[in-house]
């Protein structure tokens, strides 16, 4: 590749043009992380700005945090640019220049209080709360306890087990901070005219979640149990080392955090089978390269060939996994018929 040290390019863009009412309550919320996205660490913090030349977020507003990055060099204003070839000619150029910045990084050791790590989950399901979720949970009280930053969020679902995560907060101050952000988002409810129970998807419930307060408990699981040291508003970036929850919660990359873990329920019927057997074996393969061991759990001796060639070479059965499975297809479908018999 011409730029080897540049895993890829990525173009992000936002619909505040024309016919957006630009200073409307709350509309500074993804002004502000559209701005944190522009020099998040993973883009490199190399700035390279297009603009069209008449839309309402301008350029001279887009970059009111650092004025002086407002030049030719970062810069780009299609309509001062005759021409279709000659608006894609001037991005070309610029990012041949950006582009070349970025490949003089090298990839270095750092400590892990440099490391933070965002957490988020989707497609909750009945097994999502007690398997994916709590392994996040427990990989965030390691990153926490070895000096890290770990961030959880979804306002949506936290909401409703609250008050099992409040005790977590390190002082007063960052307890009402916690309770403040919970009243916007019943405010936010309320402009709306619904309840927290509209969160729950046909998804979640067709994977076995029956309201919100179950799907908060498995949401939940995957902040761990760290001390909470910060709670951060819509769009704002942490200060802080530890533990920290961050609202709204469905947009972790406004905050900048330099890797992301999302854990992925409703995998029984097969729709995500293939990504997440891709991304395991990404993971499988970054563990070896850094001289760790991994551990794969699997349902019957016939499934270890696969990962033998990956160089696993340490295996344990998934028998708690089935039994709770076999138990609530078993039992709790006998019940389930009995409940919806008294309906």
């Amino acid at each position: 590749p011409k730029y080897p040290n540049v895993d890829d390019v990525v173009a992000i863009n936002h619909p505040y043009g024309c016919g957006v009412a630009i200073d409307a309550p709350d509309a500074y919320i993804p002004q502000k992380i559209i701005r944190n996205i522009a020099m998040h660490p993973n883009f490199g913090g190399v700035f390279m700005l297009v603009a069209l030349g008449c839309e309402k977020f301008t350029v001279e507003r887009f970059c009111e945090w650092w004025p002086e990055l407002n030049n030719e060099d970062n810069v780009i204003i299609l309509q001062e640019h005759k021409g279709y070839q000659a608006m894609m000619d001037a991005i070309m150029e610029m990012a041949e220049k950006k582009l070349k910045i970025l490949n003089e990084r090298r990839r270095e050791e750092l400590p892990l209080s440099d490391l933070l790590v965002g957490m988020q989950c989707g497609g909750s399901d009945a097994f999502s709360g007690i398997s994916a979720n709590p392994t996040a949970g427990y990989a965030a009280d390691l990153i926490v306890s070895g000096g890290g930053t770990v961030m959880f969020s979804e306002v949506t679902e936290v909401r409703d087990g609250v008050q099992f995560i409040a005790h977590r907060c390190i002082n007063e101050e960052v307890g009402k901070r916690l309770v403040q952000e919970m009243k916007w988002y019943d405010k936010y409810l309320k402009d709306g005219g619904v309840d927290r129970g509209a969160n729950t998807t046909p998804g979640n419930k067709k994977g076995g979640l029956s309201n919100i307060i179950e799907k908060s408990m498995g949401s939940n699981a995957k902040s761990g149990t760290s001390p909470i040291v910060e709670v951060l508003s819509p769009g704002e970036k942490p200060t802080k080392h530890g533990e920290i929850y961050a609202v709204p919660g469905v947009d972790m990359i406004q905050f900048g955090p330099n890797d992301y873990c999302l854990s992925n329920g409703w995998n029984n019927e097969g729709a995500h089978v293939a990504a997440a057997k891709e991304a395991e074996r990404k993971c499988i393969e970054a563990a070896l390269r850094h001289g760790v061991r991994p551990r794969c759990e699997i349902n019957k001796p016939e499934e270890a060939e696969y990962y033998i060639a990956l160089g696993v070479k340490d295996f344990s059965l998934g028998d708690q996994l089935r039994i709770l499975k076999g138990y609530w297809n078993g039992e709790g479908g006998k019940l389930r018929e009995i409940a919806e018999g008294l309906t």
